[in-house]
């Protein structure tokens, strides 16, 4: 899961805002708040029947963990941009990614942090598009930041780990329990590209 706790509940989390607005249609709101003002829970009262309970308000979650894009273009390769601070700014990146040449597809992905080992399971990994082969170049880039990617043909699937200092720290993460027949590529991850002006 790519998002993380703040340690704190923030007020003006924009997740929050949004449920009190659409939640105001159709219940009441009473806030609960200590002796500083921080809000501590909300009760909702039905505005038809009356009947109410209450929601503990203990923490927000922020979409913070580094995100990737991988572009796969027509001639068959492959392409890192990044890091992003969360899919949420991968995903509002990845217009100028495709408009910047002949992509076919692009995909907005969290970064796996790296450890000692890679669980099977873990839900990381995504699913490759059926349109996508296996004979995809996958291009290193310049130097700078770089990701790993995880490739598990058989499966269709793969997995983005990082981000790296370097592209030799990356090649230097050695994880346990990876099964034989999944394959690594090391990619720089490019800035996204200049927006495409249109000339009228």
């Amino acid at each position: 899961m790519p998002y993380f706790p703040s340690g704190v509940f923030d007020p003006t989390h924009h997740a929050y805002q949004r449920a009190r607005a659409l939640l105001s249609d159709h219940f009441d709101i009473v806030d609960w708040s200590d002796d500083t003002g921080m809000p501590m829970a909300i009760t909702l009262v039905d505005v038809d029947c009356g009947d109410a309970f209450t929601v503990t308000l203990n923490d927000t979650f922020v979409d913070t963990a580094p995100a990737t894009i991988l572009a796969f273009t027509a001639d068959g390769r492959v392409i890192a941009y990044g890091p992003y601070p969360g899919r949420r700014a991968a995903s509002a990146a990845a217009p100028a990614v495709a408009a910047a040449g002949p992509v076919a597809a692009t995909l907005s992905a969290s970064l796996y942090e790296p450890g000692p080992t890679v669980e099977a399971a873990v839900s990381g990994w995504h699913s490759i598009h059926e349109l996508v082969p296996e004979g995809v170049e996958f291009l290193p880039g310049p130097a700078g930041p770089a990701a790993v990617i995880l490739i598990d043909w058989t499966g269709r699937r793969l997995l983005p780990v990082g981000p790296f200092a370097t592209a030799a720290d990356a090649d230097a993460w050695t994880p346990a329990g990876l099964a034989g027949d999944v394959q690594r590529y090391t990619l720089a991850l490019r800035a996204t590209p200049p927006a495409v002006q249109e000339v009228t």
